[in-house]
């Protein structure tokens, strides 16, 4: 009992002891078309910061990295990988795809989590939470240099009352892309031949042609950075490299940025081949190859140890809505939050309108864009109500059974 009361006490004195010594003056907010709204901006004090790291060494720290670059000491294997708040860089924003988010899609994400990931759901009181959200601006200059959008506005459902309509119509604007979405694309088709081929002759007024891959999900490019972490020994701004790097496919990033190779050697890094050996001198290996880095990026390595890496971008898979959970849209009938300690039983509605706000905002750094402006507001949440008929199946013999009428003859 004595010994873990210790480890509270230290504990307890290890987050009291991380301050933040300056304010941080947010970019003002912008409009739909990026123009700044006058006398829109945040300064946030250093105390307030200051009790969000806290609260971050806390909650968020273990996973997402005391830097917030995602390297936290329980994130090896996890998938996915936590979010790199370095980089500024979400996948939903409730604003644009791409779009820094709203601080009500932060508090959605932190006190619901994320379903099917392992971002679990964060019963934090009010002001902690206001707090941590302020302390995750400090992660990246993005906020100080960009400005947040209002929220999508979700608009009224025109299908209360009539919902098979809506899946029809929804079922439609998810296969056909003339006229609809196309998003069959990529998340792959939910309906047989038979089904589908009647709605493609209505939009086109050809016969369907159908390919092999359309019952597959399209792997696509991200944006999002698949890291090797490099455990290198450096002296001041050279980094020694265990085995020659495919630098051309790894870029290199230092504390979670990414940094240009430089080979006029004035911002960035370069490689440094290995000397040979004298002649006749016979070396145990292959001299190891050196990064060498020069400019800013040198002065943050003479200033610490932070930490190196190799990236590439990640290719992704968009999610089979009859087998795969959706993040943003736990199943109906589980509990959520709605603030400390509270919480109400998720319904299809809420469900359906979840849905809607990642359908037209999209998903940043995916494939998927934001579909607000481009289909009818009908249009959306008709593929709303399709989504959500296809979810309802998952874990069930129908999900099976659809699924292998899919590969019958």
């Amino acid at each position: 009992m004595r010994t873990w009361a210790a480890i509270a006490v230290l504990l307890t004195g290890c987050l009291s002891e991380r301050r933040v010594t300056e304010d941080l003056e947010l970019h003002p907010r912008v409009d739909a078309d990026g123009n700044d709204v006058p006398d829109s901006g945040v300064r946030l004090s250093a105390e307030q910061l200051t009790r969000g790291a806290v609260v971050f060494a806390r909650a968020c720290q273990n996973c997402h990295g005391e830097k917030g670059d995602g390297r936290g000491v329980s994130a090896i294997g996890m998938r996915p990988a936590p979010r790199n708040f370095v980089l500024g860089q979400f996948k939903f924003s409730g604003t644009g795809s791409g779009d820094l988010p709203s601080d009500a899609q932060l508090e959605r994400t932190i006190r619901r989590g994320l379903d099917g990931t392992p971002m679990l759901a964060w019963d934090l009181q009010p002001t902690e939470l206001t707090d941590v959200i302020a302390f995750l601006k400090t992660l990246s200059p993005r906020w100080k240099e960009e400005g947040v959008k209002s929220e999508v506005e979700v608009s009224v459902d025109p299908f209360v009352g009539r919902e098979a309509e809506g899946v029809a119509l929804g079922r439609r604007v998810f296969h056909v892309a003339r006229g609809g979405a196309g998003c069959n694309g990529c998340h792959a088709s939910f309906e047989t031949h038979e089904t589908l081929a009647p709605l493609i002759r209505e939009a086109t007024a050809q016969e369907p042609v159908f390919g092999e891959q359309m019952y597959g999900m399209t792997l696509k490019e991200s944006s999002y950075p698949a890291l090797e972490w490099l455990p290198a020994p450096r002296r001041e701004c050279e980094v020694w490299l265990e085995r020659p790097p495919d630098l051309q496919d790894f870029p290199v990033q230092l504390d979670g940025l990414p940094v240009a190779r430089d080979e006029q050697h004035l911002d960035g890094w370069d490689v440094v081949e290995p000397e040979p050996p004298p002649s006749g001198v016979r070396a145990p290996r292959q001299p190891a190859p050196r990064l060498r880095f020069f400019g800013p990026p040198c002065e943050r390595l003479k200033q610490g140890h932070p930490s190196l890496a190799l990236w590439r971008n990640q290719k992704v898979l968009p999610p089979s809505f009859l087998f795969q959970k959706v993040k943003t849209a736990p199943a109906v009938g589980s509990l959520v939050a709605t603030g400390a300690h509270q919480r109400v039983t998720y319904t299809a509605a809420m469900q359906r309108e979840d849905l809607y706000r990642v359908i037209a905002t999209g998903v940043g750094g995916a494939a998927m864009p934001g579909w607000k402006g481009v289909l009818e507001e009908e249009q959306l949440w008709a593929l709303a109500y399709y989504v959500q008929s296809v979810m309802a199946l998952r874990g069930t013999s129908e999900a099976v059974a659809r699924r292998a009428s899919f590969e019958a003859p």
